[in-house]
Order: C-alpha cells, then sequence, then structure tokens
C-alpha cells in the first residue's frame, strides 16, 4: 500500500510543479534542438516545451505525454507558426507514441514521409495536433491508428501537398475542426476500422468533422471503410468525389451530414450501396453526379433536382461569390438566399443568433422581429415605432408588400382605417380596405421604409408583423435639421435603431448643446430656459421612434453608444381613461412634496386628457389636446379613493417667452408646445436660470506642438456648494479620465487637462468632450485636440 501511495505522491508533484523549458537555435535556451529537448531526462510528463522560430533539420520522436509548441502557444500570433518549421529528414517529420496526452501546437512540419505519425496500436492515449500548417510530405498529412479506444483531436490546421491527408486506423475516436484539406492525391480524410470481413471484433473509427473546408483534392474528399463519419458546419467542394465508401455486404459506414455545403463536385456519394445516409440542413448544389441513395434520410436540405424528403428545397442557393470561393448566403438588396430560414424549425437546431437554422455551411447572421400594433382598445391604437430590424431588399419590398398581412376585415366602419404618419413632406395616410371584396390597397404604398426613419402607426385592430432582417449598422449617420420657428415647425422623427436601451442623455451625448426637446410616445424632455436638462431616469429602447427638435442643423447624426441600461418603464395610471391622439402636449409639474397625490389627471371640460402615476416631486403628463379645443385645463388629484379626490382649477403657470409666473389656469385656447406648473405654495415652477458655467482655453490645444500650449484649461463657475463630476470623454462616448470628483463651495475654479488618459498615456488627435456634472445640473463642451 506504501508503494502505491508513494507513487501518487510523485504523480501529484510531476502535476503540481510542471516546468517550461525553451529551444533555441543560437543556444540562449534550455536546448538547442527539439529532439534534444523531448528526449532528455528533465523533461517529464506534464512539462512544455517553448519552441523559437527557426527552421529545425531533424526528425521529432515523442514518447512523452508532454507539449510541444512554438511561441503561438503563448502568443496567438499566427506569424510563429510559419516562422517555427520542423524539416523532416528522409523519415516522418514528428511521430508521437506516448501513453497519454501529446501536444504538438504551432509549426510548419514538411518535406517527411509522414508529416506526424502517431502509433498507439495498445493504448488509450489523446493526441492533440493544433494550429500547424502540414505541408509537402510524401505520404500522409497526419497518420494516427489506435486499437484501443484512443482520441485524436485537430484544431486549426492546414493539411496540404501530400499524397493522403489524414489517415486514421482503429477503434478510436477523432475530432477535427476549424481545419482546412486540400491540394492531396488521393484521401482528404481516410477512416478505415479493423477489416470487417476477418475481424471478430470489428472496431470501427468515429470522427467529428467540424467547420472544415476539404476541398481542390484530386481524388476523394473523405473515404469511409467500415466508419462513421459525422460532419458538421462544413464545405466539400471542387473534389473528385465528395465521398466515398468501400462496400461489405451487411456491414455499413454511417454518414450524417448537418449545416454543411457540397458544391462542384464531380461525384457526392461514390458507391453507397450499404451506406447509411442521414442529411440535414445542408446544400448539395452544383455537382455533376449526385449518387444519393433512394434510402437516404434527408430533410430541409437544398438538393438540386429534388429529393423527397420534409422541407427539402430545389432552389439556386445564391451563394455570395462562387468565383472567390465565398459559399456565403447572399442577401441583397435586390435578393435573398432560399436557404435563409428554412432549415429543421425545431429550436435546438437555431443558428447562433437565435433564429430559425439556414441550409449549409455559413448562416446569415441576422434578427427575427415581432412588431406589435394594437387595437383600438390599447392606446387608442397608437403605435410610435421605428423599424430597428428590416430585410435588406425593403427598398423593393415596400409598404405596400410589407404590411400586406395588415389587412383591415371584410366588414367595418369606414371612419376606421389604418394609418401611417411621417413627417415633413413625407406625411401620408394610408388606407386598407376589403370592403367590399376584393381587396384594397394601401394609398402610397410605394413608400419605402427605413431604421433611421421613425413612423406613428393607427390600427383599429391588434397586429403582430414579423420581420425577418438586419439590425442597421450602429455606424450608420443622418442629417438632423433645426427646428427654426413655431410657424415653421421642422420636427425630426427618427429611429432608435441601437440593440440595447440607454439613457436618452448618453444616446445623445455630444450634442445635447444644440437640440432643446427630445419626445417619444410616452414620455418628453427638454432643456430648461436657462439651459440645463432635468433630472430624469428615460431610456431610448429599440425600436423607439424619437422626435428630436434641433436649434442648428447637425450633419451627419449618429447614435452615441455608452453603457447599455435597463429599460425604464413608465407605470401607466388605474384610475384615469382617456383616448390617446396622434400627438400630445407636455406638461411639467412641479408638486408639493407634502401633498403628493398617487395620480394626477389632466381634465377640459369634465373629459380626461391624460393622466400620470405621480413618483416624486417631478411629474409630466402626456395630454391629448386638439388643436380646434378650447376651454381651461383643470388638474384632477387622485389619492387612492375617489372621495379624497380634489380638482384644482388655479395653479402657478410659467410662461418661458416672458419668463412670468403668475396664478392662473392654462387657456387651451393659447396653444403652447408645453406648459410649466406648479403646485407648490410659492411659484416655484419656474425653472430656476442655470449659472453653472464652463469652459476652456486654448482650443484647440496641442500637448506635443513646438510654441503651443502642452495643455487646455478648463474654467468653470459654480452658482452654490456641490458635488461635482468633471471627467473627458472621447467622440464614441468613452470615458478617458476623471479630472475632478467631490464637494466645492459656489465660486470659480480652473483645472488643465494635458491630453492624457487615466493611465498616463496620451490620446490621439481628435474631438473629445467634458462634462461636468453637479446635483442640479451638467455642461458638456467639446474641445479639439491637434498633434
Amino acid at each position: 500500500m506504501r508503494y502505491i501511495i508513494l507513487i501518487s505522491v510523485i504523480f501529484m508533484a510531476f502535476t503540481l510543479f510542471a516546468e517550461t523549458y525553451t529551444v533555441k537555435q543560437d543556444g540562449t535556451g534550455d536546448f538547442e534542438t527539439i529532439q534534444e529537448a523531448v528526449s532528455s531526462p528533465i523533461v517529464v510528463n506534464g512539462d512544455t516545451i517553448i519552441v523559437y522560430p527557426g527552421t529545425y533539420y531533424e526528425n521529432v520522436y515523442i514518447v512523452k505525454d508532454i507539449t510541444v509548441a512554438s511561441l503561438y502557444y503563448i502568443t496567438g500570433d499566427e506569424q510563429y507558426i510559419h516562422q517555427t518549421i520542423i524539416s523532416g529528414q528522409n523519415d516522418n517529420v514528428v511521430t508521437i507514441n506516448s501513453n497519454g496526452e501529446t501536444e504538438l501546437n504551432g509549426f510548419t512540419v514538411v518535406n517527411g514521409i509522414d508529416g506526424i505519425h502517431a502509433h498507439q496500436p495498445c493504448t488509450p492515449d489523446t493526441t492533440k495536433i493544433l494550429n500547424c500548417i502540414i505541408r509537402q510530405n510524401s505520404e500522409i498529412g497526419i497518420y494516427y491508428v489506435n486499437g484501443n479506444s484512443g482520441c485524436l483531436y485537430v484544431d486549426n490546421c492546414h493539411i496540404s501537398e501530400t499524397n493522403n491527408g489524414l489517415a486514421i486506423f482503429g477503434f478510436c475516436n477523432s475530432l477535427i475542426e476549424n481545419s482546412y484539406i486540400d491540394e492531396i492525391q488521393d484521401y482528404g480524410i481516410f477512416l478505415y476500422g479493423t477489416d470487417p470481413m476477418s475481424s471478430t471484433t470489428r472496431l470501427r473509427v468515429t470522427s467529428e468533422i467540424n467547420n472544415c473546408e476539404i476541398y481542390n483534392n484530386v481524388n476523394e474528399a473523405i473515404h469511409l471503410d467500415f466508419a462513421t463519419a459525422n460532419v458538421n458546419n462544413s464545405i466539400l467542394r471542387d473534389n473528385n468525389i465528395a465521398f466515398k465508401e468501400v462496400y461489405y455486404p451487411g456491414i455499413p459506414s454511417y454518414v450524417n451530414i448537418e449545416n454543411t455545403t457540397i458544391t462542384e463536385n464531380t461525384t457526392v456519394f461514390s458507391d453507397f450501396i450499404n451506406n447509411v445516409l442521414s442529411v440535414k440542413n445542408s446544400i448539395i448544389w452544383n455537382n455533376t453526379i449526385l449518387g444519393i441513395p433512394n434510402l437516404s434520410d434527408i430533410t430541409y436540405s437544398d438538393i438540386q433536382d429534388g429529393f423527397n424528403g420534409t422541407g427539402n428545397i430545389d432552389e439556386d442557393p445564391l451563394f455570395f461569390n462562387t468565383a472567390g470561393n465565398d459559399y456565403t448566403l447572399s442577401w441583397t438588396e435586390t435578393e435573398k438566399s432560399p436557404c435563409i430560414d428554412t432549415g429543421d424549425p425545431d429550436p435546438q437546431y437555431n443558428d447562433p443568433d437565435g433564429t430559425r437554422a439556414d441550409m449549409g455551411a455559413y448562416y446569415y447572421p441576422h434578427e427575427i422581429i415581432t412588431y406589435q400594433f394594437p387595437s383600438l382598445a390599447t392606446n387608442n391604437g397608437w403605435k410610435w415605432l421605428c423599424f430597428d430590424v428590416l430585410d435588406k431588399r425593403i427598398a423593393f419590398i415596400i409598404a405596400q408588400v410589407m404590411l400586406d398581412p395588415m389587412k383591415a376585415p371584410e366588414i367595418f366602419d369606414k371612419a376606421l382605417y389604418n394609418k401611417i404618419e411621417v413627417p415633413s413632406n413625407d406625411i401620408f395616410e394610408i388606407n386598407y380596405f376589403e370592403y367590399p371584396p376584393p381587396a384594397g390597397h394601401w394609398q402610397n404604398g410605394d413608400h419605402p421604409f427605413s431604421s433611421p426613419q421613425g413612423y406613428k402607426f393607427h390600427t383599429f385592430l391588434a397586429y403582430n408583423l414579423e420581420i425577418s432582417g438586419c439590425r442597421c449598422e450602429p455606424e450608420t449617420a443622418f442629417n438632423l435639421i433645426a427646428y427654426v420657428s413655431p410657424e415653421e415647425p421642422k420636427e425630426n422623427w427618427i429611429g432608435y435603431y441601437l440593440s440595447r436601451s440607454q439613457h436618452v442623455y448618453d444616446a445623445f451625448y455630444g450634442y445635447l448643446d444644440n437640440i432643446y426637446s427630445i419626445q417619444t410616445q410616452f414620455w418628453s424632455v427638454r432643456r430648461n430656459p436657462g439651459g440645463a436638462w432635468p433630472d430624469v431616469s428615460y431610456t431610448l429602447d429599440p425600436g423607439d421612434l424619437v422626435i428630436v427638435k434641433c436649434e442648428q442643423d447637425i450633419e451627419n447624426f449618429c447614435w452615441i453608444r455608452q453603457s447599455p441600461i435597463d429599460e425604464f418603464e413608465i407605470e401607466e395610471p388605474g384610475n384615469f381613461s382617456y383616448e390617446e391622439q396622434a400627438d400630445y402636449t407636455p406638461i411639467y409639474m412641479n408638486l408639493n412634496p407634502e401633498d403628493l397625490p398617487t395620480e394626477i389627471g389632466a381634465i377640459v371640460d369634465g373629459e380626461c386628457k391624460g393622466a400620470t402615476v405621480v413618483q416624486d416631486t417631478s411629474a409630466q403628463i402626456c395630454a391629448y389636446i386638439l388643436e380646434s379645443q378650447g376651454g381651461s385645463l383643470e388638474f384632477e388629484f387622485y389619492y387612492g379613493g375617489r372621495a379624497q379626490n380634489k380638482v384644482i382649477k388655479e395653479y402657478y403657470v410659467y410662461d418661458p417667452e416672458t419668463m412670468q409666473t403668475e396664478m392662473t389656469s392654462i387657456k387651451l385656447g393659447d396653444k403652447k408646445d408645453c406648459y410649466y406648473v406648479s403646485f407648490k405654495d410659492e411659484p416655484a415652477s419656474k425653472p430656476e436660470p442655470v449659472k453653472l458655467e464652463a469652459s476652456n482655453y486654448p482650443n484647440p490645444f496641442n500637448p506635443s506642438g513646438a510654441g503651443r500650449s502642452p495643455v487646455t484649461t478648463i474654467s468653470y463657475s459654480l452658482p452654490n456648494e456641490s458635488e461635482i463630476l468633471l471627467t473627458i470623454y472621447n467622440i464614441k462616448g468613452q470615458k478617458l479620465k476623471e479630472l475632478i470628483k467631490g464637494t466645492q463651495p459656489a465660486g470659480s475654479y480652473n483645472v488643465s487637462w494635458d491630453g492624457k488618459d487615466e493611465y498616463g498615456k496620451d490620446v490621439t488627435s481628435g474631438i473629445y468632450f467634458y462634462k461636468l456634472k453637479t446635483q442640479q445640473n451638467e455642461i458638456i463642451r467639446k474641445m479639439l485636440l491637434l498633434k
């Protein structure tokens, strides 16, 4: 027993204290040749040998469970694969004959009989060949044989210019991934179990072939001799024969093909007399001879000339560029591959993007979005949105086609119709009638939708419109126009098409000084007359229509991407009912902290025109007040029981044009684009003029320019004591450095920035922003750094 314990302790010591040795041809390492290292008595199981760049003219014989690797193993830099070469000398270049796990990683292996020869007839070993280029060997690129449950793992290798690419013999399992096998004279991959005619045990070789490309081989891509091959997400092209089976009566080989593209081969399946063939989610197209066995199980695949099976099609797969050997599926402004989203609909086969499986080796990354449109019973049928995901062909699949599922019933009130609004000169109303049949049509149905454009939909029935397409690129730029005046309003109806929610101010970071109002369907925020933006928790969410009013034109506006946050949800009032309209007038309210109701309703002539749930002393009502409506605006406070409600007919109203506040009521005949009211005992609803100021000089500045200022000085004034944060950001909204953080009394301050980030590293030339934020307000300014 003590000997067993001693052996276990020694093994643990080897495992815990594995060493790393180096091989350098100049003599500065632990060894000068690879063979010297692998055969040295000081190198034991579990150790690692790192080989530095050079051409090593030698034959390497490994009998230990060790890792032999180039500098790629450490750095991941592929140049070391090409620069670390083992060139054979009239024999196999690398021979592996170990009893456990041996790894060869990051070499170019050339000029041998076999490039890598691993022969383990009796031991359950694991041999790993990773990140290697194996070429110009006379017989076999990788030869592996094991008669006792061995395992071969090949990943990210390129095997070429030899008689046989990869030969695997015996009762073993192999995993071949992310590899290329080309320009082979005989067999790309040769799978051979024990001779089924003479063996009583009939040992089978099983191989998983994933994400591989086997092409331009003179004879056979995959040869099966009493073997099982599971081929997934791979391409077999330009071979004489894609699959070849050696026929034994009653003794089949098994081929399972999934999400694989087989194209431009002379013959796809040769001598598949006894073979068991299964094909799913694959493309077999533009080959000369198919040779598919009649009893094959083929489903959800694109088979040229057709094959009877569930979900199969016979259509040109529309590869992107076969002349350039690009067999990805095409989805352009004019065409979409029929193989996209037509694979097996079972969710277990979904593509990595979560959509239904595509056919073939490459899936097309996209999204499937369901846009929900309410009925008249919800939001009075109004939905503000943008199509953040669209079919790329949308310029040709226009409103008439895209909205075809949104049809009216055969009998309905003609006053109720589906309508879409867009701003400026592109306003149109769309009617769809099936009254009476035949079906009507969408007026202005030739309008092409685009993600940067926002829309207001009005629907009388609830619809779910599913669109399969691609999200608008985040870098997409478009122009915003200035508001001009109430008499000549220019609103920008833009789509928020980013994939994650973010705070409204983060999304417009760097542009806020040129914007004075931002509006979505359920909230509105605008800059105070003093210039500051109020503290809100609102977020922009994927698919939002955002209405923006600018002071000046903004060319090439682009959404800013900062840290995503959870969507801000607005609680709906439960004690007031009202009907939404195409637009609303925001009412910004200050409330008395000692008299906070649960909900507030805006009332005109006894009818509720909008309501809100009260969260704190600041609240907002989206009031659906028609242009033609007169009368006065009253407010009803709800405290949790109708008997406790009170109606307020007069309140403090602030007029931003005159900057005056008076106790009165809002007269709707004098239409405003927003209202400021207060229910405090004093007229505190007037937005306080902002005295927070900030500027920097010089601007631009040059930290490294001769004769120029090495820094820029940011000057700011605080109207009162406050916690402040002064931060530098780049144009992408990424924080570079915090200059000031803490509490400061009222007064004027100066702080310098020398063009370095928080790690002391010089930033590059370009536009930068500094943000001065206090408890009440914030200022964002732009500066230019030139070098």
